[in-house]
């Protein structure tokens, strides 16, 4: 305890300064333990993520084209909509995911062995979550000029960070990361 003037009582221990502290949300810290974030090069693409080769051509890539997305949904038996994007009941994970082409937003891998789908807001990811948790396959779809590309049935493995060459700031700062399941 001090006196007015400042000083020590005698036998009394000098009080503890106050260290800032941090908080973190329940969501923030349910967020970071649930799933893993790979952070990429800051000057290098996503693409560049450790285990991940050169940007596949999908127009060259061999596999089922459906003449537009609508069919490959109702070649599936897919319900819900047949717009760009992702689909899944909720709470259930994501069924199907269409990838609409746009040069820079989401990246076929290796031969198409790995994706990386741009994440439009939390309510997906959090789909995308209950995928990974469950290991719940997705199919995932990719427009070319021919039609639809049946990519096949990939698994979340992980949450990742765009770098400064994927253009966050128009697409979003996060991608899942897919790999390439047994169809």
């Amino acid at each position: 305890m001090t006196t007015a003037a400042g000083k020590l009582v005698k036998g009394q221990q000098q009080p503890q300064e106050q260290q800032p502290t941090t908080t973190t949300t329940t969501a923030g810290l349910k967020r970071k333990q649930e799933v893993q974030l790979v952070k990429a090069d800051s000057k290098r693409s996503v693409a560049a993520v450790p285990g991940a080769e050169e940007e596949s051509d999908c127009e060259r890539l061999k596999g089922r084209v459906f003449k537009n997305f609508k069919t490959a949904c109702d070649h599936y038996g897919f319900p819900g909509s047949h717009q760009v994007g992702s689909y899944g009941p909720k709470g259930e994970g994501i069924t199907r995911t269409y990838s609409n082409a746009t040069a820079g937003k989401d990246k076929v891998l290796n031969g198409r062995r790995q994706m990386l789908y741009r994440l439009k807001d939390d309510a997906v990811r959090a789909q995308f979550a209950v995928n990974r948790e469950l290991k719940k396959p997705v199919r995932v779809f990719r427009k070319v000029s021919d039609g639809v590309l049946d990519l096949g049935l990939f698994v979340v493995e992980s949450f990742v960070l765009a770098g400064e060459d994927d253009h966050a700031a128009q697409f979003g700062a996060e991608f899942v990361r897919f790999t390439k399941a047994s169809d």
